[in-house]
């Protein structure tokens, strides 16, 4: 056995007798009082009578994207009593059964990138729902569907659609999925054909697939410091990215670096490989690359050519546009701080999707919450679906340009907002599975003026700042850092008391943020990093570029 096998063979049995101490901890405090739990005591054939009771009566998330775990449960239906086992049944039922909907064919072959073949445009979706569809039909094996085929036909084909799926994501990257709200998605997806499948080439899919999430985690994260996605800034309850005891990347990096582990990975086989676990706790300097996903197209719209619909509402504007350019995100990782961004190399017209961070600094040693986070919109402007930093509508839209080279970054963030109204097409299924609207709709004109939405930059309230020669320049745990609006100011916007932290808004909306940071000791001193970042003739630009 060489090195490599050694030290992963004994990283494999560490994590083990976690998941036994853990597994047997539950066992032993005889209550079920979480669906995790609930998983748990019926994979180690325990405590039934409370799993039961528990799952006749507590309040169970109906939402298709959360049921991954019901299926999952559905595996041990002969341990669970028959009143447990037909509540969880109706839930798994509420979204799929046998009346499948008009759209579902077994005749058109599976397209990866189509996302509007779930009947909702959003990559995260096409995921959950091909994978329910595969689940279903495991769970379901007598089913017989409202177009005569039966859960065997199926089941050939959503195999495959998923095998498609993991091959294409793991080999070109994934487009939407780094987010807060759903980053969980696609995993517990994953996970779940890993449980339910036997040995096999799809089940290997989700295994392959389990390893390039975990290790598109892992290149964001720095021991407890994550520099990750910030979809939803502002939403009309108060929570937020700034709140970050809120956000759930906790579960997946504790189960990441081998500390704690929730309910599927608990039941699974599935370890984590060493050296992607390892990554979080490398102690050196080094920039994580990773590529993003090709643009969304519609069926029939470009063979080859990821061509959006210019009626899709719910894709931003550059992705229906199809501009030029090579997503990435990146990542510059260093002992005391994280640096990342989305970024596209094209033209003047860069896009990110709405569920991924334009970009976002976190400084160690408190546990993430010493951050700097860019965004569009105010908080009054913040109206759709958890806010403007979400993904477009029918009245908001936003793109970007960045560029971002170690510890140094540009960004232009455009944000704009006009409300439209739309011509249906032809009647059909609603585009978005949840929306009023049924069929394709077109765009034939504006309600209202177009409104400019402007950049902005939120400072934790920890990071103590002060400004000098139009930079603004911090120093916190070790780490300088200086950033500025190239062409205007940075003002101070107000904000409400539960924002823990400063926001300050560029004068001009499509201005150039520059954000520049380094390690205190490696650059002589803050004071000496604040002395040359001020040096006249460093910093430059015309109406075409910026030079640094």
């Amino acid at each position: 056995m060489n090195q490599i096998s050694q030290k992963e063979n004994a990283c494999q049995l560490k994590i083990e007798s976690i998941k036994e101490a853990q597994i047997a901890a539950i066992v032993e405090a005889n209550c079920c009082t979480c669906i995790d739990h609930a998983l748990i005591l019926l994979d180690q054939n325990k405590c039934l009578d409370k799993v039961n009771s528990f799952l006749c009566t507590a309040n169970l998330n109906p939402r298709c994207l959360d049921i991954q775990i019901y299926y999952m449960l559905l595996k041990y239906r002969g341990r669970m009593s028959q009143a447990a086992a037909q509540r969880i049944e109706t839930l798994c039922n509420a979204h799929y059964n046998s009346e499948l909907p008009n759209y579902i064919n077994l005749k058109i072959p599976f397209d990866p990138w189509n996302y509007q073949y779930c009947n909702c445009p959003t990559e995260n979706h096409l995921f959950n729902d091909v994978s329910n569809r595969l689940a279903e039909c495991i769970t379901f094996p007598e089913r017989v569907f409202s177009d005569g085929n039966t859960a065997e036909d199926y089941r050939e084909y959503w195999e495959d659609a998923f095998r498609q799926l993991c091959q294409t994501r793991v080999m070109h990257g994934m487009r939407e999925w780094r987010s807060t709200v759903y980053i969980h998605v696609v995993l517990d997806d994953a996970w779940m054909i890993y449980h339910l499948l036997p040995d096999g080439s799809t089940r290997n899919a989700a295994s392959v697939f389990l390893d390039y999430l975990h290790l598109s985690l892992a290149i964001s994260l720095r021991d407890d410091t994550w520099c990750g996605p910030h979809s939803r800034v502002y939403n009309n309850e108060g929570f937020s990215v700034f709140e970050m005891d809120q956000q759930i990347y906790a579960s997946w990096v504790n189960e990441l670096i081998g500390q704690d582990f929730r309910a599927p990975a608990l039941v699974s086989d599935y370890i984590v490989p060493e050296p992607i676990a390892g990554l979080p706790l490398r102690d050196d300097s080094y920039v994580s690359i990773e590529k993003l996903g090709p643009r969304y197209y519609p069926a029939g719209e470009g063979e080859d050519a990821f061509n959006p619909n210019r009626s899709n509402i719910y894709l931003c504007q550059s992705d229906r546009e199809d501009w030029p350019g090579d997503g990435i995100l990146y990542n510059q990782q260093t002992p005391s701080y994280v640096l990342g961004s989305v970024q596209d190399w094209g033209t003047y017209q860069g896009a990110w999707h709405m569920h991924c961070m334009p970009w976002s600094l976190t400084i160690s040693g408190a546990k993430g919450i010493n951050q700097i986070i860019s965004f569009t919109g105010s908080e009054k402007q913040s109206d759709h679906q958890g806010g403007i930093m979400t993904w477009p509508n029918h009245s908001n839209d936003q793109d970007a340009t960045l560029f971002q080279h170690q510890g140094t970054l540009f960004s232009q963030m455009r944000g704009r907002r006009q409300e439209k109204f739309w011509e249906v097409l032809h009647d059909g299924d609603s585009e978005c599975a949840w929306g009023g609207e049924a069929g394709w709709q077109k765009m034939i004109g504006y309600r209202a003026e177009e409104e400019i939405l402007y950049s902005r930059i939120y400072l934790a309230d920890e990071l103590e700042f002060f400004e000098e020669n139009q930079w603004i320049f911090s120093e916190c745990q070790g780490v300088s850092i200086a950033c500025r609006s190239i062409r205007g100011e940075l003002i101070a916007e107000a904000s409400n008391d539960w924002i823990p932290g400063q926001v300050l808004r560029s004068e001009i909306p499509d201005d150039v943020i520059l954000v520049t940071v380094a390690e205190t000791a490696e650059v002589g001193g803050f004071d000496k990093f604040r002395q040359t970042i001020c040096e006249s003739g460093r910093l430059s630009w015309d109406d075409k570029q910026v030079s640094f």
